[in-house]
Order: C-alpha cells, then sequence, then structure tokens
C-alpha cells in the first residue's frame, strides 16, 4: 500500500492520537474518582454521625460515673464520719477503749471473752454486753466482783442462769453506766 501522506505529517497525526487517547484516558479516571467519591460520601455522613452519637453518649457515661463516684465518696466519707464520731469521746470523756480496757484488766486467766457490744442510750447512759466462757463459778463470779467495784460502771448483771453450771460456763454479764 502507498503511503500518500508524508512522514511529518504521519507522526503529527500519531502524536495527535497518542495525545487524544491520553486525555481520553485521563478523563475517564477523573470520572471514576469523581464516580467513587460521590457513593462514598453517603457511609462517610453516616460513620460521622455514629462517632459523634458515641462521643455523646460516652461524655454521659463519663458524667454519670463521675457523679457516681461522688455520692459513693461522699457515702464513705459520712460513714467514716459517723464512726469516728462513735469512736471519738463519749460524756465525760470515757472512751471506748477505756472501757475495754477496764473490763480486760479484770478478766482473769479462767475467762475467755469472745464478744464485746458497746451500745450507747439516748441519753448520757450506756450498754456493754460481753459474752464468753468461763472455766468455773468462782472464776466468773470473782471477775463479776471485779467489775462491780469499777468505779465506770454503775450497775452490772450477771443472769442467774449463768451460774447453773459448775464449769466451761457460757455466760453475758450487761454493764451500765454513764459512758
Amino acid at each position: 500500500m502507498a503511503n500518500l501522506l508524508p512522514q511529518k505529517e504521519r507522526k503529527r497525526f500519531e502524536v495527535e492520537y497518542k495525545l487524544r487517547v491520553l486525555v481520553i484516558s485521563l478523563v475517564f479516571l477523573m470520572m471514576t474518582l469523581v464516580f467513587g467519591i460521590v457513593l462514598l460520601l453517603p457511609s462517610y455522613f453516616v460513620s460521622e454521625s455514629k462517632g459523634e452519637s458515641i462521643g455523646r453518649q460516652s461524655e454521659l457515661l463519663q458524667k454519670t460515673i463521675a457523679l457516681r463516684e461522688e455520692d459513693t465518696s461522699v457515702m464513705s466519707l459520712l460513714s467514716v464520719k459517723q464512726k469516728m464520731n462513735q469512736l471519738t469521746v463519749v460524756q465525760e470523756h470515757v472512751l471506748q477503749t477505756e472501757l475495754m480496757q477496764t473490763v480486760i484488766k479484770n478478766i482473769g486467766t479462767d475467762i475467755v471473752m469472745d464478744a464485746f457490744y458497746y451500745t450507747r442510750g439516748t441519753d448520757a447512759n450506756g450498754e456493754i454486753k460481753i459474752t464468753g466462757k468461763a472455766n468455773s463459778r468462782t472464776a466468773l463470779l470473782s471477775f463479776s466482783d471485779k467489775l462491780k467495784k469499777e468505779s465506770l460502771f454503775s450497775r452490772v448483771d450477771l443472769p442467774v442462769s449463768s451460774l447453773a453450771q459448775d464449769s466451761n460456763i457460757v455466760f453475758s454479764i450487761t454493764l451500765n453506766g454513764e459512758f
């Protein structure tokens, strides 16, 4: 086949053809990118709104936790304050530790104390209940007599039922006084 176009023209047409193919390819690529971005926009907006919603829920949860911690700390502080008030000086400056030490110093070797209950009355009077086990009746009577001699206690009650046995006596003594 005969070539009717000069070599210069032919090269110019080839360059122009390649340029057109390149421009069309770039336009197609740009259109594909724009189309992809348009299709991704709804997903982006949905994820943004979910992120904001989760952020608000997180803030609300953190505020709720902070309020609960404050309530818990306030309640625990009030509880500690109440316990401290109970352990501090009672009327006429008698401490519960002093009462307990007085009872302990009067316990003989034949007596084992199981429990020590302190009840504060509405007025100046208080009550202490001591439970335990005594090896003999004489040891229990001796312990009761020693407590009666203490000036802190205005009344010492030892139930008669505690004296029914001769040995291994489970007892309960009630002490009353202004403490």
